[in-house]
């Protein structure tokens, strides 16, 4: 029991240390005008700096909804600094697709932390695929017309897809 309550202290206090270096690092860039941020930036770090501890915490405790949840929070944050940044432009749109790659890059680090469970890397394709795709939309890489017509023709491939995982589960599991 007290060696629980000790690594939860020595966890917290590297956390909270890794804050504090982020922050007195990030305020000094801002004091010599190397960088030039707001709170709302600072806060944004500070979340992506918390996901990447839920995430590699999660591997080491093996708690597999820390990894999923901490990676997605690092992605995301790390989407909304870049664009407070000025590094990706700040549109509206992008949004969405990114919140899909963040969803996607969590799964694929479940599948990192649990390498059996091959059907997070249908997931990874799924939610990094739809994501990309919606910003190739929004670049007009295709047209709105031909991909609802594909969409049309081939969504029953979804199902043979759908019936090829659930054979190839069962077949694994017994």
């Amino acid at each position: 029991m007290t060696e629980s309550l000790v690594h939860k202290r020595e966890s917290a206090t590297v956390v909270i240390g890794a804050l504090l270096i982020l922050l007195g690092g990030s305020l000094l860039l801002d004091r010599l005008h190397l960088l030039h941020f707001r709170w709302t930036t600072m806060a944004w770090i500070v979340l992506a700096t918390l996901g990447g501890y839920l995430a590699v915490d999660g591997f080491n405790r093996k708690r597999r909804w820390r990894v999923f949840w901490g990676t997605g929070l690092t992605f995301f944050s790390l989407f909304v600094v870049l664009t407070k940044l000025g590094v990706i432009e700040r549109e509206s749109f992008y949004t969405f697709p990114a919140i899909l790659i963040a969803l996607g890059f969590s799964f694929l680090a479940l599948y990192g932390y649990q390498p059996k469970e091959y059907v997070l890397l249908l997931h990874t394709v799924f939610f990094i695929g739809v994501g990309v795709f919606s910003i190739f939309l929004w670049w007009d890489f295709f047209d709105w017309y031909d991909v609802r017509q594909g969409i049309r023709t081939y969504w029953p491939v979804a199902f043979i897809a759908w019936g090829i995982v659930l054979v190839i589960g069962r077949k694994k599991t017994a």
